[in-house]
């Protein structure tokens, strides 16, 4: 039995002494790695410039990007250099959001007012003036009406990018279809000869063949071979709208065109008004690097806060220019409920 233990005993006292000297070996490797020396990355972040840059970006979101289908962290076509040559500190609002009294005491805080397109059931048909029909669809009053004509009178900018767009669903079949006969009738009494303020209206109104209460696919306009009437948007070679509900018109302005389609139709155009101007154009794409509406808007700025009379070169650098898209889709020249296959 003693025999046993001491056995015991010496292996006891053997497994110690390689127990210690595992740790100790293990000691000694984690000194040896702490007396290495080690390489520390230090990137330089420059705050002001990140800042700088996001705000540049932020920009894309807001206006002169008016839409009613905008995109998420939209970074733009162009490289980042040609925004930070946009100097333009614009303060715009859309019309609905705008407080027309405080507009009336301090009329520079807004330098742009823009409107965008209206739902055929919220559209408020009162008269053959299109500025009232807009006001009141947003329910601004006469006396706000009054007020926004008098700022813009003084040097403000009206921005119309808008139209009535439907659903489709406003008037169905006893058989549950889209009644386009119905909605075609309504839409065309409610644009038929309009003027805005003195100026007469062209519209111009798609629809499709193809609707059926389960959905619409999407279409897409191309305008191409451009009329351009002031060298100044001189570089834009092609426009495109996507028709994203089944019927939708768009309102004009021919006086005033410095954008016409190939038919002579007028797509973009600027009415100075006393002290002010008075923009209209139709909701072109501005995401498609193969076109230009993002340029468009870009040019539509700089020409509303230049001088009355150019003499300068075109300012746009054609280095950054969008690539040209020769394969873009060509339509038959524009007409009243053209009928879009």
């Amino acid at each position: 039995m003693q025999k046993k233990i001491y056995f015991l005993g010496i292996i006891i006292f053997i497994l110690s002494i390689f127990g210690c000297s595992g740790k100790d070996q293990m000691l000694n490797n984690l000194d040896k790695s702490l007396m290495q020396s080690t390489t520390v990355k230090i990137y330089d972040i420059n705050l002001d410039k990140l800042s700088r840059t996001q705000g540049i970006y932020k920009r894309l979101h807001e206006f002169p990007f008016i839409s009613t289908d905008p995109m998420l962290d939209f970074k733009g076509n162009f490289p980042i250099e040609f925004y930070q040559t946009k100097n333009y500190h614009i303060n715009a609002a859309d019309i609905k959001d705008v407080d027309f009294w405080k507009l009336r005491d301090y009329p520079f805080i807004l330098d742009v007012i823009y409107v965008k397109p209206i739902w055929l059931e919220n559209y408020k048909y009162v008269s053959k003036d299109l500025f009232e029909n807009i006001c009141y669809s947003y329910n601004i009053s006469k006396r706000e009406q009054a007020v926004l004509k008098w700022w813009l009178k003084n040097g403000g900018v009206l921005w119309v990018e808008s139209g009535i767009y439907a659903t489709g669903f406003e008037k169905l079949t006893k058989y549950g279809r889209v009644n386009l006969k119905f909605i075609k009738h309504r839409i065309n009494i409610l644009t038929n000869n309009l003027h805005f303020i003195n100026f007469p209206v062209s519209t111009v109104t798609y629809v499709s063949k193809y609707i059926s209460i389960s959905g619409y696919t999407p279409k897409t306009i191309s305008f191409n071979n451009l009329k351009i009437t002031d060298s100044f948007f001189n570089g834009l070679e092609s426009l495109k709208v996507i028709l994203r509900y089944p019927v939708e018109t768009f309102f004009s302005i021919p006086e005033g065109a410095v954008i016409k389609d190939r038919a002579g139709n007028p797509l973009v155009s600027i009415i100075p008004y006393y002290e002010g101007k008075i923009i209209f154009l139709f909701p072109f794409e501005y995401v498609d690097s193969y076109k230009n509406g993002e340029l468009l808007r870009w040019k539509l700025l700089q020409y509303i806060y230049s001088k009355p009379h150019y003499s300068q070169p075109d300012i746009v650098n054609t280095d950054y220019k969008a690539k040209d898209n020769s394969t873009g889709e060509k339509i038959k020249d524009n007409k009243t409920l053209n009928e879009i296959k």
